[in-house]
């Protein structure tokens, strides 16, 4: 991204500065090639196309010092190794398990068991698609910065705090489809939930719930 950036704004620069100095200056020399219409577009840009490098810093000559720089700069992974508790066989039925612990927000920590590919499909969901980089917190966002940041920037915006109402679910969903879910479209009266069923391809089989 910073690369296509660089390249685009520098290429910009560049046709602004020669059509300002084509404008100032009657005898442009060998720029004058660009005063002719759609001249000056089609020599810059098929230079949009070409791959460039962007060096952007200055070479890091310690390797330590640079590792560790890096290394704050990585994304860390979604479970790290100490949360592993156990790896090995229930049953010789049932193959490998993976018993681990996980903790949510403002929440106590939970264990979970589960078979190793359920484990590792967990895993690798966290994995990004290719050229795709993920920001969480950025600017005044930044954890390191919110805090103190956070009743200056309210002050400037001149913000106050609120709060939004949390519509039922019947509600959000006329705002959203324009209709009411419950309402029958036959008779247009409302409709009271019997029971829930569920199939299930891989068992070939289907559930059905009473809600109490």
């Amino acid at each position: 991204m910073l690369r296509k950036r660089w390249q685009y704004l520098l290429i910009n620069e560049l046709k602004k500065s020669i059509r300002n100095y084509l404008k100032k200056n009657t005898n442009c020399g060998e720029l004058s090639v660009f005063s002719h219409p759609g001249v000056l577009d089609s020599f810059f840009n098929p230079l949009l196309e070409i791959d460039w490098y962007v060096h952007d810093s200055e070479e890091l000559d310690y390797e330590n010092f640079t590792v560790s720089y890096i290394g704050r700069y990585t994304k860390r992974p979604p479970l790290g190794e100490s949360r592993i508790l156990h790896v090995g066989c229930i049953t010789q039925a049932e193959g490998v398990w993976v018993t681990f612990s996980y903790k949510e927000r403002n929440q106590y920590p939970v264990k979970l068991s589960v078979p190793v590919d359920r484990f590792i499909e967990l895993l690798i969901q966290h994995i990004l698609p290719d050229n795709f980089r993920q920001i969480r917190y950025y600017g005044i966002l930044a954890n390191r910065v919110k805090t103190p940041l956070k009743k200056i920037f309210l002050k400037l915006l001149k913000r106050k705090k609120y709060f939004l109402d949390v519509l039922p679910w019947r509600e959000r969903q006329k705002l959203y489809r324009n209709f009411d879910p419950l309402l029958c479209s036959k008779c247009k009266k409302q409709m009271k939930l019997a029971e829930i069923a569920i199939f299930k391809p891989k068992e070939n089989s289907l559930k059905v719930y009473h809600p109490p």
